[in-house]
């Protein structure tokens, strides 16, 4: 029986898909497939990523500081490492500004 809102089935939550009979259930809290509750882990791969980020950045800022002010000689390896530093700390400024 066809209504506007489509079958009698449909709207029971039952889709018949090549004759096999298909449950979705709606806002189950569960992920779609895994049977696990949707957890939320921003905030602990925010913490991981920026803590990681901050302890590259101070190893960069180690090494420019003795090549710059204690050896006086700087390569293009060190522009290079300086370019390479700013690529993970652009996305994680993003990240933490949203």
């Amino acid at each position: 029986m066809k209504t506007l809102c489509g079958s009698t089935h449909e709207r029971q939550g039952v889709l018949q898909l090549a004759g096999v009979r298909r449950y979705h259930i709606m806002a189950t809290g569960l992920v779609p497939g895994s049977g696990f509750p949707d957890v939320n882990k921003g905030p602990q791969i925010l913490w991981v990523t920026s803590t990681t980020t901050i302890l590259a950045l101070l190893v960069v800022a180690m090494r420019l500081y003795i090549r710059i002010w204690m050896l006086h000689s700087t390569g293009f390896d060190d522009y290079f490492i300086l370019a390479a530093m700013v690529n993970p700390i652009s996305p994680e400024l993003l990240i933490i500004s949203y």
